[in-house]
């Protein structure tokens, strides 16, 4: 099973959304979530990075994945030094090339909604490209189980 993380890049970070979503993440690991898929960019990935870095010490069988909307220069030395740094295992380039880069975040999220079974997000704000993903998610509601801890539902 995959898990991944769509959220608004400004999510306010408290130390309750903290344990909200260390909670998820140990249970889903509990139930056998091994593969997590993340974007790597804003606040609330930040957030989903750095606890399943603390949990990989833990669980270290789970797989992180930095799942990369570019393959520019400058964008791939800092997802290197993410790996470097223990914060992912992996770089993960899905098959948007040919998409135009003003929409290769978007793409790459819808990306990471088609592979996975479950999504955690916070979603709080009715415009950008986390709401738009989370959308795009609550279309496909057979396919994939939501958790949004953000206020819209």
């Amino acid at each position: 099973m995959i898990l991944t993380f769509i959220g608004h890049r400004d999510t306010r970070i408290t130390e309750k959304l903290k344990k909200e979503v260390r909670t998820h993440l140990r249970n889903f690991i509990n139930l056998n979530v091994k593969t997590f898929y993340c974007g790597g960019m804003g606040a609330f990935d930040n957030l989903c990075a750095e606890l399943l870095k603390e949990l990989k010490e833990e669980f270290p069988h789970i797989k992180r994945y930095l799942v990369v909307p570019y393959l520019d220069n400058n964008f791939l030395r800092i997802a290197q030094e993410l790996v470097s740094t223990n914060y992912y295992d992996e770089i993960l380039y899905p098959p948007i090339e040919n998409v135009f880069p003003k929409y290769a975040i978007l793409a790459r999220n819808k990306y990471m909604i088609d592979k996975a079974d479950l999504l955690i997000s916070f979603v709080s704000q009715r415009y950008g490209g986390a709401y738009q993903s989370f959308l795009y998610a609550k279309k496909k509601k057979s396919s994939i189980q939501i958790i949004n801890l953000g206020s819209l539902n």
